[in-house]
């Protein structure tokens, strides 16, 4: 937990946010917009992680499996950084997982299931508006992974990528 505190600290320390409400010396149209980042604090779709359950069950346990008991497997996958969690049950459900995974020659990787079982940005925003007029939310917002976990971000760069030039 302490590696996690200090990760995060530094990545502040390296690209702190700084916030003015009133400013005379500048004009506001020479401030440039902040990210924004829209968070649901459900982690997961309730809907989603239901049809993902009824699928491992078809798939993976025959359908002899009771759907609440897969459920509770994939709550495990919203606490990756609580270590006190990680028992034998996640191990069992991390086989079935690795099952389901294309390519494992590089490991598996939970970011795929995470963002299947995520409400996706185009069903989290209903109406977006920019510049004085409405616009399509796909427009503007896309989904990054967050220190909150997968979040609906608008003009959002991840700090190794600031000062890059793209051609």
């Amino acid at each position: 937990m302490s590696w996690l505190v200090v990760h995060l600290v530094g990545d502040f320390m390296e690209s702190p946010t700084v916030t003015a409400l009133v400013s005379s010396s500048i004009p506001i149209q020479s401030v440039t917009h902040p990210g924004v980042s829209i968070c649901n604090m459900n982690k997961f779709s309730k809907q989603r992680a239901y049809k993902f359950a009824e699928y491992l069950n078809a798939k993976y346990y025959n359908n002899k499996k009771n759907i609440s008991a897969i459920l509770n497997d994939i709550k495990l996958l919203g606490s990756l950084y609580d270590f006190r969690r990680i028992h034998r049950a996640y191990r069992e459900f991390q086989s079935i997982l690795e099952l389901d995974y294309d390519n494992l020659a590089d490991g598996y990787d939970p970011a795929k299931h995470i963002e299947q079982l995520t409400t996706p940005c185009s069903e989290m925003l209903r109406k977006c508006y920019w510049s004085g007029g409405e616009r399509n939310c796909n427009e503007l917002f896309f989904t990054r992974t967050t220190y909150e976990g997968p979040c609906c971000v608008f003009n959002y760069m991840k700090p190794g990528l600031i000062g890059l030039v793209i051609i």
